[in-house]
């Protein structure tokens, strides 16, 4: 409570202020009012007044001491100028009637100048008073320090004393005031919870404002309390202002556990092992106090468990004489005997719901938390709670007042959506432990499957005119819903049941009949193929597609213009990140926080799965990634700024806690609930991805991480009634074997980026497992570098013609699909690949990797070449003397000797001047160019380039100052121009010692190069198909995208093709760009299953398409 003072302090101001009247009861009074316990007076404040406050003021102080003074005039009318630690102030007080008083200060002081600790006796009781900053030192401010108890009528000595003085001055202190009234006795501390939002919380007592960090307002005893974790959330009082006990104290507060504690876990604490002290329960949820008591840490411990999700009022009191006593339910049940005074932690500060030392998890929610400076006695605490009791009203039960289904005819794989219209009290409707929705669908061939229910909330959205971002915003109020699909056709009957700590509730039976339709349904891994997957209808399932993880600033809008591109071009899955919290489907938001789902951006996914349903498309959710557990200094990690860790009120102290944290566990297997509930309905699921490259979080355990993976699965299986795929993913293809052949995952993604050559690295990267497999990632660099480096998509064609003949159950998953894909316009290039592999059907084939026999001659090839020097000497060597290197028009090199890096002048090494004579062909104007690397730091250098008996460059190297062994000033290029035609050039040094040359530039000079079978082959053959693909193997993307390169046709080569059934034929020749058959022909396989193809000359690829039609 906060009061502003003038000259004089009246009775009407306070009672102005709502601090005089006591208040009756169990409703809350507002933030900052003052609390008093008993019955209303027995005379209504509308006929006597109240009684007046007793006001001590400055000018009627006695002043000790040489600097402070009362001044008034200006804004003053106060006692100031209080320079000396040792001044004081007294008063003599004299009390007519006996009573409780709220004691108030009155005092103003800047901030530059606040800090002080002051101590404010009356009689025996004294109270800490800090000098807060009130905005100026004519800006005074009263604030409660304590309950005062006058036992009886007399006269009190009064003294005000500085304690401590860090600045310049104590304060300026204007008036003592004693407000009269059914005050608690020895109250120093009252959090009542009333303010039901908000980051702070007011002290009912003083008013004082206390940090509230993460923790989460929920219903208290009456009116709202606050729900914490135990590692993040908490309330803080500063240790400078929270009080300090010695004597004697109590604390007492309402509590409900919400589950059982993990070890020690505090209610209130001020302690810094062994100081101080702490009040809380233990992991069997026993209640205890603990404290410093003479030098040694005292415990007192009941053996009586408190329930679970019911309020209890707890209380402890110590007595330096009497010792600890423990209080559950306003009675008794722990006793200890110390003696001594407490010990305080003077520097730590005051918590609540989180132990000051040990951030364990304790779910409770707390309400009404005080703390007195006297033991309390057994009736006082008794009248507490029966207070309290009084005053909670039993939760409403749980009721089902209906369930209206969006339909009750449907065909097959159509979705279903009950309304459910639940009432229901609780605080977390994500949490399932605290309440949940199931139906249980009872299916015409007598089976029962069931499938949990979820918090929907209905949004809708546009574009901002002024940013274009996406608008995503609610339009209705949350509500329960169930979401339904059907594989069997026939009349169900769903029944709906809710379940909470009242009890359960069932639904009336909901009717709804199936028709059949001739729909895919879901995907599944085949039961009798490992290697692909299969759909309901029974035929396979190759994924064709991409990442397309996130949006930009459009949202959603991004999707509906990228999802139907890639749906035109005959794609069939594309994959989605749920997470980090800034990606824009994640479920876990910095608003949700670690154990609650963000609706709107749930409201987004619904949008993009209900478009892949109408489109044909295939998702796989991606529900964690990497990043939530890497560092940010290990880029691109951001565990520090997600919701899971515990500064941002999550329960990780590390990011390995993720998979052992029982919090952690317990928020992601609601997690995964709510996603089946959700989108399980849905054929558009392919799979469930538990992580994205979890091998490269901070510290991977794979032991941990393999067992938690096992565990969730069998989880996830359990709860998912259609069965969807469950997989994971890693950065690196091989660096947990044991994950990625584990047998609770349905199939294997490992991730790969930089390869040159697609269609060999990719096959030697993919693990060899007993499932599918296939690359859910792959790319060459960062979207810029690769729209800049391989526009045209080389790598992406690669890799994808490539696939099939690798064994992979889908294409690799190109990455850049904002940056790359779509600015390029490459959605083409999956259309060509997606026309080639249509129709064909991997598991009714059986099909197998092709054996190929390729007849063609090597091929020799001139490719650029760098004339490199050759590590030089200061002894007699071939290459120490004057040499002469010949290049012809074709750019063949010829020399007797190699040229040496050290071309030797004049001076030092005389007899080893060596210059360089080329005898060149040019075939087209260029430059001849010297790089220089280096000089000696010995003598100066003089280079020289001579073209045809004239000097055309003379580049003198002085030594610079102080040089050192090798000096590096003139390094760099040094260019003539050369034109057309036979031409002499000499490189000489005239200096006194070397210059290091790394290279000389001759841009024609080409080297040969044979390539032993120039062509390679993959593809798969079946029992009546068969997808061959032929590749020159200079068709990469850094040969395709260099600069003047030019690709170099393989004519006449002849493909043999065994493993093939005898008989006839058909063989389409295909465009590998345009996606097009160019000719057809038609070949045989003799008895020993070998066709031979005459191959297309092939200057990139080709490939080809193979059906038997007949013996």
């Amino acid at each position: 409570m906060r009061l502003c003072a003038a000259a004089s302090v009246c009775a009407a101001a306070i009672l102005a202020a709502g601090c005089g009247r006591p208040t009756s009861g169990r409703t809350p009074p507002p933030p900052g009012a003052p609390r008093l316990i008993g019955s209303p007076p027995s005379h209504p404040a509308e006929t006597a007044q109240p009684p007046k406050p007793i006001v001590l003021h400055a000018k009627e102080a006695l002043i000790h001491g040489s600097t402070a003074r009362y001044e008034f005039g200006h804004e003053r009318d106060n006692i100031g100028f209080w320079t000396n630690v040792s001044d004081w102030v007294s008063w003599d007080l004299h009390v007519e009637e006996p009573g409780t008083f709220l004691v108030q200060v009155t005092q103003a002081c800047p901030a530059d100048t606040a800090g002080a600790e002051c101590e404010l006796a009356i009689g025996e009781q004294t109270f800490r008073v800090p000098v807060k900053p009130t905005g100026g030192w004519g800006k005074f401010v009263s604030e409660a320090v304590g309950i005062l108890d006058v036992p009886r009528a007399g006269a009190y000595p009064v003294a005000f004393r500085a304690l401590t003085k860090p600045k310049g001055a104590v304060t300026n202190l204007q008036a003592v005031m004693l407000v009269p009234g059914r005050w608690e006795r020895g109250l120093v501390a009252w959090w009542p919870f009333s303010e039901g939002e908000g980051s702070v919380t007011a002290d009912g007592l003083c008013g004082s404002k206390d940090t509230v960090a993460f923790a989460r307002w929920t219903r208290g005893v009456e009116g709202r309390g606050l729900r914490f974790n135990g590692y993040s959330s908490y309330v803080a009082r500063a240790a400078a202002v929270a009080p300090r006990f010695r004597d004697a104290f109590s604390v007492e507060a309402w509590v409900k556990l919400l589950g059982p504690p993990d070890r020690w876990c505090a209610i209130v604490n001020q302690h810094n092992y062994p100081l101080g002290y702490y009040f809380g329960l233990d992991g069997a949820g026993d209640l205890g106090l603990h404290l410093a008591v003479g030098g040694t840490w005292a415990s007192c411990t009941a053996k009586a468990k408190l329930p679970v999700r019911q309020w209890v009022h707890v209380a402890a009191t110590f007595d330096r004489t009497f010792g600890i006593t423990l209080y559950a339910g306003g009675r008794e049940v722990g006793r200890r005997w110390v003696e001594g005074p407490l010990t305080p932690a003077p520097d730590t500060d005051l918590l609540i719901g989180k132990h000051n030392q040990h951030p364990w998890v304790f779910h409770v929610a707390v309400d009404e938390v005080k703390l007195f400076s006297r033991a309390l006695e057994p009736d006082e605490i008794r009248t507490h709670c029966e207070q309290g009791r009084a005053g909670i009203a039993p939760p409403p039960p749980i009721a089902l007042r209906g369930v209206r289904p969006d339909r009750t005819t449907a065909r097959a794989f159509e979705r279903v959506t009950l309304d459910v219209d639940l009432a229901a009290p609780y605080d977390n409707p994500f949490d399932a432990d605290e309440v949940a929705v199931e139906a249980a669908v009872a299916t015409p061939s007598g089976k029962t499957w069931r499938v949990p229910g979820f918090l929907y909330q209905p949004c809708d959205r546009w574009l901002d005119d002024m940013t274009e971002a996406e608008v995503n915003e609610p339009i209705g109020p949350p509500r329960w819903q169930v979401r339904l699909s059907f594989r069997e056709p026939g009349t169900h009957f769903i029944r709906v049941a809710a379940w909470d700590q009242t009890g359960t509730v069932m639904s009336e039976p909901v009717r709804v009949d199936v028709s059949p339709v001739d729909a895919p349904g879901m995907v599944r891994r085949h039961a009798a193929d490992p290697r692909y997957f299969v759909t309901d209808r029974g035929e396979s399932f190759f994924p064709v597609g991409a990442n397309v993880c996130w949006a930009g600033r459009r949202g959603t809008y991004d999707y509906d213009d990228w999802l139907p591109r890639y749906a035109e071009q005959g794609c069939n899955f594309a994959r989605l990140w749920l997470s980090p919290h800034w990606t824009t489907l994640a479920l876990n938001t910095a608003e949700s926080g670690d154990d609650a789902i963000d609706l709107g951006r749930a409201a987004r996914l619904d949008r993009v799965v209900e478009s892949a349903e109408r489109l044909g498309l295939r998702l796989m959710l991606c529900i964690d990634s990497f990043n939530i557990l890497r560092s940010t200094e290990r880029s691109p990690g951001n565990y520090e700024d997600a919701p899971y860790v515990r500064s941002r009120g999550g329960p990780l102290g590390k990011p390995l806690d993720y998979f052992t944290n029982p919090w952690s566990l317990r928020n992601y297997r609601n997690r995964l609930r709510y996603l089946v509930a959700r989108y399980g309905y849905s054929p558009a699921v392919f799979a469930w991805e538990f992580w994205n490259e979890v091998d490269i979080i901070d510290d991977y355990h794979s032991d941990t991480v393999v067992a938690w993976h096992k565990a969730m699965a069998r989880h996830l299986r359990a709860l998912d009634p259609w069965g969807h795929l469950i997989t994971t993913s890693v950065a690196i293809p091989n660096a947990d074997p044991i994950l990625m052949a584990l047998p609770d995952l349905d199939f294997a993604q490992p991730h790969y980026y930089g390869a040159k050559d697609m269609a060999k690295e990719l096959a030697e990267k993919l693990p060899v497992v007993p499932m599918p497999c296939f690359f859910g990632e792959f790319g060459i660099g960062d979207g810029k570098m690769t729209a800049d480096t391989d526009p045209t998509g080389i790598h992406l064609h690669n890799a994808l013609y490539a696939s099939v003949g690798q064994g992979q159950a889908g294409t690799p998953m190109t990455w850049w699909w904002d940056s790359y894909v779509d600015p390029c316009g490459l959605y083409p290039v999956f259309g060509a690949f997606a026309r080639w592999v249509q129709g064909f059907d991997f598991v009714a084939e059986k099909a197998r990797k092709a054996e190929f026999q390729i007849l063609c001659g090597d091929l020799t090839l001139k490719e650029p070449m760098v004339l490199a020097t050759l590590q030089g000497k200061w002894e007699p060597a071939d290459f120490n003397r004057p040499l002469t290197l010949k290049v012809d028009r074709e750019g063949t090199l010829t020399y007797a000797v190699a040229a040496s890096e050290l071309l030797h002048g004049l001076g030092f090494h005389k007899d080893k001047h060596n210059p360089v004579t080329f005898d060149l062909d040019v075939p087209e104007a260029t430059k001849f160019g010297v790089e220089v690397k280096g000089l000696s730091g010995y003598g100066e250098g003089q280079l020289q380039i001579s073209l045809d008996g004239t000097l055309v460059l003379d580049k003198p190297m002085p030594l610079p100052e102080n040089p050192k062994d090798v000096v590096h000033d003139y390094d760099g290029i040094y260019s003539i121009d050369l034109p057309a035609g036979k031409h002499v050039v000499k490189v000489e040094n005239t200096g006194k010692d070397w210059i290091s040359v790394a290279t000389y530039k001759i841009p024609w000079l080409r080297q040969t190069r044979s390539i032993a079978e120039p062509l390679r082959a993959l593809g798969l053959v079946g029992e009546d198909k068969a997808l061959l693909w032929v590749q020159n193997k200079l068709h990469t993307w850094p040969n395709a995208t260099a600069r003047n390169f030019k690709p170099v046709p393989i004519a006449g080569a002849k493909l043999v093709v065994a493993g093939l059934k005898p008989g006839r034929w058909a063989i389409e020749h295909w465009d590998t760009v345009k996606g097009a058959v160019t000719r057809t022909e038609e070949g045989s396989a003799g008895p020993d299953g070998k066709l031979m193809v005459a191959l297309p000359e092939i200057s990139w690829d080709t490939a080809l398409r193979l059906k038997r039609v007949g013996e």
